[in-house]
């Protein structure tokens, strides 16, 4: 039996969630707390208070500093995130000086196995299979025409660089970058917090429990939805690609180094990776033909109907409950 307690913050939709925070299903999260909780008890993993546990976790080195602190070397410290920014260790383990060493599991010990864990799913398996189009008589039908729409607040600056095996992971000064190229060319409409003024045209709602409604609504205007991760890395792939494409949206990607292509075939979604520039992207919209634009997105479909019946085909959170559960056991004999 190993017994493991969650501390501080920023744990809610994991295994680890604290039991007054359990929300069983809900939109968007990749866990069914409850039933990832079982299956870790089920496998000897018991949950308990901070002073019997042998394992402290939280999600961030903050969230453990105390206990670190109050505890010293008598336990055993883990880091648990799929946050790629909450924990950017590339490491098995974080060291300090005078301090136990941290263990970590985080999107850089490659938790994922496909493209797929992050897919958004409601309670109906078929309600989200999606039609390819058939017909597009007018490219300009949708009331943004070309426009392109962009959720996302505003990250720019040398705080969210990501330096690592000799490139920049970061994608969030580029797609920033993109935005604002795209704004003086008034070629964008922005929804996000934190932009310079006059920029953005709505605030970030994603507090609003309607937000993946309100996302879609939107995304219903626009054929073009600019949609990078904010951190470049083999199968992190969040939500942001699947809305767009079940928003009617020609998704604008980036796609080197992160196995996209795994699940989408080529000339699906627009990879900025091949075009390099804002110029060149803005050239390559001006210049796309409906007929592109229509077998692109059924490309795009097709991907998307694919990874529905791949996600609703198996367990997606199985695989990384059994590396949760031997990053545990690995810890508990350290």
């Amino acid at each position: 039996m190993i017994k493991v307690c969650p501390v501080g913050s920023a744990l809610r939709y994991t295994p680890f969630n604290r039991p007054s925070e359990i929300f069983s299903l809900m939109a968007g999260a990749p866990f069914n707390d409850l039933a990832a909780r079982d299956m870790l008890q089920r496998q000897g993993i018991e949950f308990c208070n901070e002073a019997e546990a042998d394992i402290l976790i939280s999600g961030t080195f903050k969230g453990l500093f105390q206990s670190l602190l109050k505890y010293g070397h008598r336990k055993r410290y883990l880091i648990w995130t799929l946050k790629p920014r909450f924990d950017t260790c590339f490491e098995a383990q974080r060291r300090y000086p005078l301090l136990p060493p941290i263990h970590v599991f985080n999107l850089y010990s490659n938790p994922f196995e496909d493209n797929t864990f992050f897919f958004p799913t409601f309670s109906d398996p078929t309600s989200q299979l999606l039609m390819p189009l058939r017909r597009f008589h007018d490219f300009d039908e949708r009331s943004q025409g070309r426009r392109i729409v962009s959720l996302m607040n505003y990250q720019a600056g040398r705080r969210w660089r990501l330096p690592h095996g000799g490139r920049d992971l970061d994608l969030c000064n580029l797609r920033t970058e993109i935005a604002i190229a795209a704004h003086h060319q008034d070629r964008i409409d922005i929804h996000g917090s934190g932009w310079p003024k006059n920029i953005a045209i709505q605030g970030n709602s994603k507090g609003n429990k309607n937000w993946r409604n309100l996302k879609a609504s939107i995304l219903r205007d626009y054929h073009f939805n600019l949609c990078f991760e904010n951190t470049n890395w083999p199968y992190y792939c969040s939500d942001k690609i699947w809305q767009a494409i079940q928003g009617g949206c020609l998704p604008i990607y980036y796609g080197e180094g992160n196995r996209i292509y795994d699940d989408f075939p080529t000339d699906s979604f627009i990879d900025y990776a091949k075009l390099g520039s804002p110029e060149a992207l803005f050239w390559f919209l001006d210049e796309m033909l409906p007929s592109e634009f229509l077998a692109r997105y059924n490309r795009c479909v097709e991907a998307h109907n694919r990874a529905l019946e791949h996600h609703h085909s198996i367990d997606p959170t199985e695989p990384l409950l059994k590396k949760t559960l031997a990053k545990l056991q690995a810890i508990a004999v350290a």
